[in-house]
């Protein structure tokens, strides 16, 4: 067995839950959505709210698909170096998150 991270169940059964979305993540803000609904998002291993979301429904995804349009835009013309510079914040603190879970 490997020295490391506790790997019982209880691990999964309780997520960390320290970052929690604030809405729908579009165009590089959190925004509501469109028709102001939300849900409960609910952890099927013990019935614990995790947290409460917005419900995007058609409105935002097009909201959503406009956005990745006019940034791509933007990014087709990026150098790599660029690119490196701008994800690369965003690979690391991702890279810790997935860690969490092994």
């Amino acid at each position: 067995m490997s020295k490391g991270k506790n790997n019982s169940r209880e691990q999964f059964v309780t997520p960390d839950l320290s970052f929690t979305p604030k809405g729908l993540y579009i165009g590089g803000k959190w925004l509501e959505s469109v028709k102001g609904k939300r849900f409960e998002s609910i952890n099927p291993a013990n019935m614990e709210i995790l947290g409460d979301v917005p419900l995007a429904d058609e409105h935002d995804v097009n909201r959503a698909v406009l956005a990745a349009k006019e940034a791509f835009i933007y990014w087709k013309r990026m150098r790599s170096r660029k690119e490196q510079v701008i994800w690369m914040p965003w690979l690391i603190n991702y890279k810790k998150i997935e860690m969490n879970w092994v």
